[in-house]
C-alpha cells in the first residue's frame, strides 16, 4: 500500500513538473510578441538544462592562457560549450539601428536579481560565458554586442559608422538594461528586486559609465580595472609602445625583480607582494650599467624609457595626458613591444577618429593634436571620466572598484586618480566610502586573462550584494590565488593590508587594514 501511494506521488510530481516546464516554455515563447520601443525580439525559446553551445559566428570562448613575458595575449579562443546550465528562457533582441543583446532567465529558482555583464576590449559580441556564469547562480542576466560586430580588438567597424561609437560608448548597455528589465517583468510577472552590473577592463569602463550616465539603471556596480578615459588611455599606451621598443625583452623582468626586492618588506612580510607601490622608493638608475657588460643591468636608454613609463604621458605644454604606471607593473611592459598591441591602441585614432585615412601615421603620433581631436570627436562618448558620482550616491547606488597594481595594460594610478577626484566632489573620502570603495590587489595583473601572482580571485558581487541589500559595507574582501596559494585581505583604499607580525602569512586573519606608511 505504501509503495502504491509513493508511486502515485512520484507520478503526480513528474506530471506536475512537466506541466510547470510546459508553462514556462509557453511563457517564454509569448515574449516573441512583446512590444517595446524601437525593438524587435528575434528569438524567444526555452532551453533545456544541460550544455549550451554558443553560436560560432557571434562569440568568443573563455579567456586565453596568459602569455609569456614580452608577448601579447593570444587571439581569443573559439566557442566552447557552457556546461551544466539550468533550464532557462533565452531571448534575443535587436534595438534600432544595430544593438543586439540576449536575456537569459532561469526557468525556476530565480534569485530575484538581474545581472548585466560587460565586455572586453572592443569586442562586439554577446558575452555568453558570463551569461552562463550568472545564470548558473540564479540570476536573470543580459549581455550586448555593444552595437557592432567584432570578435577581436579591430576597429574598422567605426569607419563611416558614428552611431556605433555612440552605442559602444554608453547607449548599448543602457538600452539593454531598460529592455531586459521589461522582459524579465513580463516573464516572471514582476521585475528584479535588485539589479547589478559587473565587468572588468572595458567591462569595468562600461560599469562606470552606467553609474555616471544612467544612475537609475543599477543598484550596484562592480568596476574592475576600468579602461575609462579611453582616448587618454590609448594615447598613454602609444607612449608606452615608443618606450618599450627601446628595451631588451629580458630587461622587463630584470627590473621587476629589483623593484620587488627593494619594496617587498614594506608591509612587514617577505612574500614578493608589494601592498602599496605608491610608497615604493626605488631609483631605476641604481641598476644602470656602469661598464661595457650590459647583461645584468639596464642601459642608459632603458633607464630613461622606464622612467618615461613611470612618469606618464604629457603633451608639449607639460599637461598630463595619462598618468604613469606604478612600480611592480613593469614585469608586463613587454606587452607594449608587440605589434599587435600597437595596432589595437592606434586603431582608436586611425579608424574611429581619422576614419581609416591612410595618410595618418601612427609612428608620428601627436600628443597635442591627435589627443585633442580625439577628445572632440569621440571622447564625449568614450572617455567616461566624469568624477561626479553624486547622482548615483543620491539614489543609494553602491560601487565596488578594484584594480591590480601589476596591471600593465590599464594603469592602476588612473583608477586611484579617478577615485580621489570623485571623493573630492562627493565631500571627502569618508563620505565617498558610504557608497563607493576601491580595492587594490598587490601582484594582481589585468582581469582574468592576465591575473598575475597575487590574490586575484575574490567575490566582489557577493560583497556588493551584502552592501546593497543588508547595508554591510565591505571593510575587507578576502582574495586568493590557487596557483600560488597566497591568501590576503584586500582593504578599501587608502588603507593597505599589513601583517600583524604573528601567525601564518597566508591566513588573512593575521593582517590588519591600516593607513599606509
Amino acid at each position: 500500500m505504501f509503495f502504491r501511494i509513493r508511486s502515485a506521488i512520484v507520478l503526480l510530481t513528474l506530471l506536475g513538473g512537466f506541466s510547470m516546464q510546459a508553462a514556462a516554455a509557453q511563457d517564454c515563447a509569448v515574449l516573441k510578441s512583446l512590444a517595446l520601443p524601437d525593438t524587435t525580439i528575434t528569438l524567444a525559446e526555452s532551453v533545456p538544462a544541460g550544455n549550451f553551445m554558443p553560436p560560432t559566428s557571434t562569440t568568443v570562448g573563455p579567456p586565453p592562457e596568459p602569455p609569456k613575458d614580452g608577448a601579447a595575449p593570444p587571439p581569443p579562443a573559439g566557442p566552447k560549450p557552457i556546461e551544466n546550465l539550468p533550464a532557462f528562457c533565452r531571448v534575443a533582441v535587436k534595438v534600432a539601428p544595430a544593438i543586439e543583446f540576449e536575456v537569459w532567465m532561469p526557468a525556476d529558482k530565480w534569485n530575484g536579481r538581474f545581472q548585466g555583464v560587460g565586455l572586453g576590449g572592443y569586442l562586439g559580441a554577446i558575452n555568453y560565458m558570463d551569461l552562463g556564469g550568472a545564470l548558473a547562480k540564479g540570476y536573470a542576466t543580459a549581455s550586448t554586442d555593444a552595437g557592432h560586430k567584432s570578435l577581436g580588438n579591430e576597429t574598422a567597424w567605426g569607419i563611416g559608422n558614428p552611431q556605433a561609437i555612440v552605442d559602444l560608448g554608453h547607449r548599448a548597455h543602457h538600452e539593454m538594461t531598460v529592455r531586459a528589465k521589461a522582459i524579465i517583468e513580463k516573464f516572471y510577472g514582476s521585475g528584479p528586486k535588485y539589479s547589478y552590473f559587473t565587468g572588468c577592463s572595458s567591462g569595468g569602463w562600461q560599469a562606470l559609465t552606467e553609474a555616471q550616465r544612467y544612475p537609475d539603471d543599477y543598484d550596484g556596480v562592480v568596476v574592475g580595472a576600468p579602461a575609462q578615459n579611453l582616448v587618454h588611455l590609448h594615447a598613454g599606451s602609444i607612449w608606452n609602445v615608443y618606450q618599450a621598443r627601446t628595451i631588451r625583452p629580458d630587461s622587463f623582468r630584470f627590473l621587476n625583480e629589483h623593484v620587488i626586492s627593494a619594496c617587498d618588506l614594506n608591509d612587514g612580510v617577505a612574500d614578493r607582494l608589494v601592498q602599496n607601490p605608491l610608497k615604493c622608493a626605488f631609483d631605476v638608475a641604481s641598476v644602470q650599467c656602469t661598464g661595457a657588460d650590459v647583461s645584468k643591468c639596464l642601459t642608459e636608454s632603458e633607464v630613461n624609457a622606464f622612467r618615461n613609463m613611470y612618469a606618464g604621458t604629457t603633451n608639449s605644454k607639460g599637461a598630463r595626458v595619462y598618468p604613469g604606471w606604478p612600480f611592480t607593473s613593469e614585469g608586463g611592459f613587454g606587452f607594449w613591444a608587440n605589434p599587435v598591441a600597437f595596432k589595437f591602441v592606434t586603431g582608436t585614432f586611425r579608424d574611429l577618429v581619422y576614419q581609416g585615412d591612410p595618410k595618418w601615421d601612427a609612428d608620428k603620433f601627436d600628443f597635442d593634436l591627435d589627443v585633442q581631436k580625439a577628445d572632440e570627436m569621440i571622447g564625449v562618448h568614450l572617455n567616461s571620466n566624469d568624477p561626479d558620482l553624486r547622482p548615483f550616491a543620491k539614489r543609494k547606488g553602491k560601487m565596488i572598484l578594484y584594480h591590480g597594481w601589476d596591471d600593465a595594460l590599464v594603469s592602476a594610478r588612473q583608477t586611484v586618480d579617478y577615485y580621489e577626484r570623485a571623493a573630492a566632489l562627493a565631500g571627502g573620502m569618508a563620505q565617498t566610502q558610504k557608497f563607493a570603495r576601491l580595492f587594490l590587489g598587490p601582484g594582481v595583473g589585468h582581469c582574468a586573462a592576465l591575473p598575475g601572482p597575487g590574490p586575484h580571485s575574490f567575490d566582489a558581487l557577493a560583497a556588493l550584494e551584502a552592501w546593497v541589500e543588508q547595508g554591510t559595507a565591505p571593510d575587507r574582501i578576502i582574495a586568493s590565488n590557487a596557483a600560488t596559494g597566497v591568501k590576503r585581505p584586500l582593504c578599501p583604499y587608502p588603507q593597505v593590508a599589513r601583517y600583524s607580525g604573528k601567525g601564518d602569512t597566508n591566513d588573512p586573519a593575521n593582517f590588519v587594514c591600516a593607513a599606509p606608511r
